[in-house]
């Protein structure tokens, strides 16, 4: 607990808030998402409905191979805590996923203004001219409700990656015979409403850019 709260001074507020208003809820530590059946303190006959992580990741954001590892053990790890329509779901920023059709989709919804209930928290910039990415630039707008020194304050380019550049999340999940079965956009704006906070950019309490992010769901065949 005392290693989490030196890394994310915010967990404290959110486990108090989960365990005050969500008794039937539990929260545990050192749990290692790519190794539950040796971490995970509870009985291994335990299953679950669903699985959820939001937002893995490394904190080697210079060896994208760290990610792709990542999801690989996390599949394998979780495959056995599933009940048999069990689900697994994640979330990723956009161009991470490796979903390139899906996300040059959303991001040409963008672009054309089609996909007003896509959540973005940083204002496009209209006059930049590429039909495969979009210009996106933090106003004072967007540090509602958040501490101004947590706002992302820079321009940001936002383009669709290849698929040699991404985490190739489909084949990491392949490996533990997961397979597609759902994939959309994340709204974080309604979790943001109920209380979230997205944090552990490079590793640290900082907020990350979620617009575009997408969530994906996997069954086990």
């Amino acid at each position: 607990v005392h290693a989490l709260q030196q890394t994310h001074p915010s967990s404290t507020q959110h486990i108090e808030t989960i365990t005050k208003q969500y008794p039937h809820c539990t929260v545990l530590f050192g749990v290692d998402a790519t190794d539950l059946q040796h971490t995970l303190p509870v009985r291994r006959q335990l299953k679950f409905d669903e699985i959820i992580w939001n937002f893995p990741h490394s904190n080697n954001h210079r060896k994208i191979q760290t990610n792709r590892v990542l999801l690989r053990k996390f599949f394998s790890s979780s495959a056995e805590y599933l009940t048999p329509n069990g689900i697994i779901t994640v979330r990723l920023c956009f161009g991470q996923s490796g979903c390139t059709e899906m996300e040059q989709q959303t991001l040409q919804r963008v672009i054309s203004r089609e996909a007003h209930s896509i959540p973005l928290s940083l204002k496009i910039d209209r006059e930049y001219k590429d039909k495969q990415g979009i210009k996106t630039q933090a106003t004072l707008k967007n540090a509602k409700n958040v501490e101004r020194d947590r706002v992302i304050k820079k321009s940001k380019i936002i383009k669709c990656r290849t698929y040699s550049n991404s985490w190739k999340i489909v084949e990491q999940a392949s490996y533990s015979d997961f397979i597609l079965c759902d994939i959309g956009p994340f709204f974080w704006n309604v979790f943001v409403e109920c209380g979230y906070t997205q944090t552990g950019r490079k590793g640290n309490d900082k907020p990350f850019l979620m617009d575009l992010s997408l969530t994906l769901r996997f069954i086990h065949e």
